[in-house]
């Protein structure tokens, strides 16, 4: 039986500065999820106010316009970035787990979602993004809300002598488990093939459909789709358990504040979390010259000088990883009497936990 289901990891961190402006964002849950819950409306990632996004944008107590009608106008409305979201499976490890894998349990336990949200585009430099997963907020109430738990698990072949194949999915909103059967009635391929279905609780109660590869609903939310390829035969048969959801407890909200933008998206080569350490988040502790100092003098900055707070794994300082660049600071590049150079030339070295870049 599922349990009330919780988030695990996030990427960006909370609170995180830096991400690339063409990064995703992802969400690991601690079982598998119904992911039907999860879409746009329920992952979301909020624009600041004053960050160029791609959601609806209204100003102050003005009409929506055609597409927006929808769009609630707001003083304070800022804009949701647009974008679509795809899944994956791991495992308590964090180990890929194939789609391929069936799950006829009803426990959903097998593996762990994880939900990618990408932006249709680029995010804006240096701004900070709120993410929203959307829970039920009031689980007391008779209104469910917010992503859940898996409720439809896979149709498991219980007599099977031909080659079609059916699939299951949606959200089951009964309130009981249930176990429904499918059995083909009249063979043939997918559009002639005809099916009939019942509660397992209740046999002599049978309803009939037609084998399509469109959604087709069975109960309270759940429906199957046929194979387009294959044979179906005269008894063959296959059960499906559903139970009921739980939902996501509360709403999870965190922060990340974008890079720059010189980096579009992490380097192919980096290690999964950026420069390796150990298990303790890593935190610069100074850098020399300072964060956002001005004024300097382009001849006195030999080196630039960072201090974590832990030591660094060697193998993963490296140029894919550091990057530097010169630009005009008003972004001007035609203005003959700046030296636009583009990314620097460098040496790193690492001693302990301090990284020292040497400009060349």
């Amino acid at each position: 039986m599922a349990t009330v289901p919780s988030i695990i990891t996030v990427y960006p961190a909370n609170t995180s500065l830096g991400i690339p402006i063409g990064d995703q964002i992802t969400v690991t849950f601690d079982q598998a999820m119904d992911e039907d819950s999860i879409d746009t409306g329920t992952f979301l990632l909020h624009a600041p106010d004053d960050g160029i996004f791609f959601g609806g944008v209204l100003n102050p107590f003005e009409e929506p316009a055609m597409g927006q009608e929808d769009i609630l106008s707001s003083p304070y409305y800022g804009g949701i970035v647009k974008g679509s979201i795809s899944f994956s499976r791991v495992d308590a490890s964090g180990a890929p787990v194939s789609d391929d894998l069936p799950d006829y349990t009803g426990v959903g336990n097998l593996w762990y979602t994880v939900a990618t949200f990408t932006p249709e585009g680029p995010l804006s430099p240096s701004k900070e993004y709120t993410v929203l997963v959307s829970g039920d907020e009031a689980p007391d109430n008779a209104f469910d809300s917010g992503v859940k738990t898996k409720t439809v698990f896979d149709p498991q072949a219980l007599t099977l002598t031909g080659t079609g194949a059916i699939y299951s999915g949606g959200g089951y909103t009964g309130t009981i488990e249930k176990t429904f059967v499918v059995e083909i009635i009249s063979g043939g391929s997918t559009g002639d093939a005809v099916y009939q279905w019942w509660d397992a609780t209740a046999p002599l109660s049978t309803y009939n459909g037609v084998t399509v590869t469109g959604r087709r609903e069975l109960d309270d939310g759940m429906y199957i789709t046929c194979d387009p390829d294959g044979n179906f035969v005269v008894g063959d048969q296959w059960s499906i358990v559903c139970i009921p959801a739980i939902q996501l407890a509360n709403t999870y909200e965190w922060t990340f504040t974008t890079g720059s933008g010189s980096i579009l998206i992490p380097p192919s080569q980096s290690s999964a979390s950026g420069i390796a350490t150990g298990t303790t988040t890593l935190e610069v502790l100074s850098m020399t010259p300072k964060d956002q100092a001005t004024h300097l003098d382009p001849d006195s900055i030999q080196e630039i000088v960072i201090v974590f707070n832990q030591d660094l794994d060697e193998d993963t300082i490296t140029d894919a990883n550091i990057r530097i660049w010169t630009e005009p600071v008003n972004g001007n590049t035609y203005n003959t009497d700046i030296v636009y150079e583009g990314e620097i030339a460098k040496i790193l070295s690492v001693d302990g936990n301090t990284l020292t870049i040497q400009i060349s």
